[in-house]
């Protein structure tokens, strides 16, 4: 069997979704009592301007970079591990072209990682609180009931959901009033879907027969970092959009940078 032939092999199912398992509670201990965890919370930071246009997320949702250019079938013709390394970890041209035009977007579940390495994004230089007008740095939180992720291989996980584009509708904005979802406005009954790549779990059981994903698995369980994945097809049927739409799952945090 082909290099190319055993990747196949491990790209999910995208032309139907099975559930496979349940996805089972954590636990953890409080206080010397062991409870269940029916939630799990991921995290975003990002920068006003760049290539992903946070700021546009009242509108937008959030934007994966595959927008600028990315191939619809860049699965199919670089193979799923390969863009998935790539969003990790690049050390060739073509994956640096596959990290530029990438349809995943990290989170983290870790949330100093989230405040303390992702969000002041430059040296000497702090985060505070502010409004979205002012905001140079964004915090996204996603929050799901684990009952509602479909778990369809080890670390990979299906989420069918609607979007709420009322969520952040600014009431003073005469733009954000026209705003809808140009995925289902049409079609109210239209579930969402999205992939969700816990990174560190799922190359953990690849690494020791594909090395060349040592350095991936290991800045991704560095990172705690998990991938996401939007999959509403696109209207002409060729590959998939490049958005994550507004949610209820989500919150937003603004900050802007301060010198030190």
């Amino acid at each position: 069997m082909s290099r190319g032939e055993r990747d196949e092999l491990l790209i999910p199912p995208f032309f139907y979704f099975i559930n496979l398992s349940n996805v089972s509670g954590n636990c953890k201990t409080t206080h010397g009592t062991t409870v269940m965890t029916d939630l799990i919370t991921i995290y975003r930071a990002d920068t006003k301007g760049n290539a992903t246009l946070p700021e546009k997320y009242t509108t937008d949702g959030l934007l994966t970079k595959q927008k600028d250019g990315g191939d619809p079938f860049f699965l199919k013709k670089y193979g799923w591990l390969k863009s998935i390394k790539s969003h990790i970890h690049f050390d060739s041209l073509v994956e640096k072209h596959l990290y530029d035009t990438t349809a995943f977007l990290s989170f983290t579940d870790n949330l100093e990682i989230a405040k303390d390495k992702y969000l002041p994004t430059r040296n000497n230089y702090r985060v505070e609180p502010t409004t979205f007008e002012f905001a140079e740095a964004f915090l996204f939180s996603f929050t799901f009931d684990k009952k509602v992720l479909r778990q369809i291989g080890d670390g990979l996980f299906l989420l069918d959901f609607n979007c709420n584009y009322e969520k952040f509708k600014r009431p003073q904005s005469i733009v954000d009033i026209f705003i809808k979802c140009n995925i289902c406005a049409d079609n109210v009954s239209y579930k969402h879907k999205l992939l969700l790549i816990n990174a560190a779990t799922y190359l953990n059981k690849l690494v020791t027969t594909e090395p060349e994903l040592k350095t991936a698995f290991e800045f991704s369980t560095e990172d705690s970092e998990w991938l996401i994945i939007p999959l509403d097809p696109m209207k002409d049927g060729i590959g998939f959009q490049s958005r994550i739409p507004v949610a209820d799952f989500w919150t937003v945090e603004h900050y802007k940078h301060l010198k030190n």
